[in-house]
């Protein structure tokens, strides 16, 4: 079993680009396998559905990043644009 990290797009440190006349941030959420404010951490041993929303007015494009727990060794778990 391994803890693992998954970035929580709201506080990632990635710039993003507005759309003229849209103030409005991103919203993301994971909802399982377990959440926190700023991080989802939990210990998987087996094959888990990762679940969450990404949403904006313009959402070009979002990422699931996963890695061990404390070793900032990021990995791309899926991408999209919708």
């Amino acid at each position: 079993m391994w803890p693992l990290a998954f970035a929580h797009p709201a506080w990632a440190e990635v710039p993003h680009l507005h759309e003229a006349g849209d103030a409005d941030d991103p919203v993301a959420q994971i909802t399982a396998p377990a959440s926190s404010e700023q991080i989802s951490v939990a210990t998987i041993s087996s094959p888990t559905d990762v679940v969450g929303t990404a949403s904006d007015a313009h959402l070009a494009s979002w990422q699931l990043l996963i890695s061990p727990a404390g070793q900032n060794q990021w990995s791309e778990l899926a991408q999209g644009s919708s």
